[in-house]
């Protein structure tokens, strides 16, 4: 080969190589085949009632709701009425449904959700306000159960009910009396009053406690009937712990111009568009967050740190138990004595209050 050709040859090869390299530089960049986007998960919160109590199903609702926003969960509220033939079948309807969790609470609901959760052992269940049973059903691994220690709610609202009628306030009576109005005669709702009881003897044991149950969570009517009668025998402080039916004693200690205590949360705010005397009324609430422990549990699924087939407790140690200090407490009740609350909310969270409690 010539050096003529030889250079013809190399200067084509050089050429190619620039040409090829230019392409190359042309072309666009290779984008990398983006990963799946994981589907959100559906959470069905089952209520075996209705939303509007002001207490325990809004605040479950709320705490459900507010999950689904931070940890991006499609929420589906499914309100099963107060017809108990519609509960298990609504349990039922969620299970085969499209949700990956299924939450349903209260005493009423713990026999069908063991019996509906093994039957789908992919999905996770989600219990509250009653413990499961796991040793009478060891198929249950897929329930992960809620209990708060509403004695502990139960003592503060029975601490600041007696001192609250043995005080010099102005809907205070000469009678140290006080009532507890609940929904229904349940364990759980007996755990509310165990721990009244010991809050009102440790505050002041002259003070007298009436008691009374509606035998329903959604009768307003019978709760003001109630709590009328405890106000002609001399209460002058109810705690109504009767969901729906706590309406009514609202009312009647609106009317009859004494205090009441609310329960779960804080009702006054709801009830002010009504009348505003709520405001001078609902002395305090000695809650159970149930929607925030909802909100914790489904943070902690959506972490996948969740450890089914076990029950956790919560209380004033975990802040979901409390006695809510807000704008109306803080204008009805003296800063003496919710100094004094605040040292008892102490004592209980440093275990040096015994507490009586039923177990739920």
């Amino acid at each position: 080969m010539s050096v003529s050709n030889k250079v013809f040859k190399i200067l084509l090869q050089g050429g190619l190589l620039i040409v090829l390299l230019f392409v190359s530089a042309c072309a666009p960049a290779a984008t990398p085949t983006p990963e799946p986007t994981a589907a959100p998960k559906k959470v069905a919160l089952v209520i075996n009632g209705t939303l509007g109590d002001l207490g325990f199903f809004d605040s479950a609702n709320n705490g459900v709701v507010r999950a689904g926003k931070d940890f991006g969960m499609d929420v589906k509220v499914i309100e099963a009425t107060y017809d108990t033939n519609k509960w298990e079948p609504a349990l039922i309807d969620a299970a085969n449904g499209p949700y990956d969790v299924i939450i349903a609470g209260t005493f009423n609901m713990k026999e069908m959700m063991e019996k509906v959760a093994p039957q789908f052992p992919d999905k996770q269940f989600i219990l509250f306000d009653v413990s499961a049973d796991f040793e009478k059903c060891p198929d249950c691994k897929n329930i992960y159960g809620i209990v708060y220690r509403y004695n502990e709610a139960g003592y503060l609202a029975g601490a600041l009910a007696a001192k609250v009628t043995s005080s010099d306030m102005s809907r205070a009576n000469a009678d140290k009396v006080v009532g507890f109005v609940g929904g229904m005669d349940i364990p759980v709702i007996q755990n509310f009053l165990v721990g009244y009881e010991k809050g009102i003897k440790d505050t002041d044991p002259e003070v007298k406690l009436l008691t009374a149950f509606a035998g329903d969570f959604n009768d307003p009517a019978k709760g003001k009937q109630l709590t009328e009668q405890m106000v002609d025998n001399g209460a002058d402080v109810v705690w109504a712990v009767a969901g729906a039916t706590g309406l009514g004693v609202y009312e009647a200690a609106l009317e009859k111009d004494i205090y009441a205590i609310a329960v779960n949360e804080n009702q006054v705010k709801a009830l002010l568009p009504n009348n505003a005397g709520y405001a001078d009324t609902i002395a305090g609430a000695a809650i159970a967050n149930v929607g925030q422990s909802l909100y914790i549990a489904l943070e902690s699924y959506s972490k996948g740190t969740m450890v089914s087939g076990q029950n956790v407790s919560y209380g004033v140690k975990d802040g979901v138990v409390d006695l809510e200090n807000n704008e109306y407490y803080q204008k009805i009740v003296s800063e003496d004595i919710r100094q004094q609350m605040e040292a008892l909310k102490k004592e209980i969270v440093d275990g040096k209050i015994e507490i009586p409690s039923v177990g739920t």
